[in-house]
């Protein structure tokens, strides 16, 4: 899928958050990220097609324990883009979504999961 600036692409063969991230950089790219109410949906309308649940690129950080987006940028713990009682895991360090809702859930980071690859295009 191309939207404005940016191609996805899904990955069916499962990964570890780590194998399905570098893959993602070896492409060129990076693990998808849901910042924003409208990227929860362009991802809804992306993965519909084909899987239930995805990695995202955001890591439960070692030292203080906040959610990191792979750019740096904090994940809000009150945001709406989290599923309810998320996150509730002390050894899940990694998120993903499923086809549920596609909000925000974290899980073990060593789990094989499909992932979509987010590549900036001219």
């Amino acid at each position: 899928l191309v939207a404005p600036g940016t191609c996805l692409k899904l990955y069916l063969a499962e990964k570890s958050h780590s194998e399905a991230s570098n893959h993602c950089q070896q492409e060129g790219g990076r693990l998808y990220t849901i910042k924003t109410p409208e990227r929860k949906d362009l991802l809804k309308t992306f993965i519909s097609l084909g899987t239930t649940s995805v990695w995202l690129d955001a890591v439960k950080a070692v030292q203080g324990g906040d959610w990191v987006w792979g750019d740096g940028d904090i994940v809000p713990l009150n945001s709406s883009l989290w599923y309810p009682n998320q996150p509730n895991s002390t050894g899940a360090r990694c998120l993903e979504t499923w086809k549920k809702d596609y909000l925000l859930d974290d899980y073990y980071c060593g789990a094989g999961l499909k992932y979509v690859c987010e590549m900036s295009v001219p």
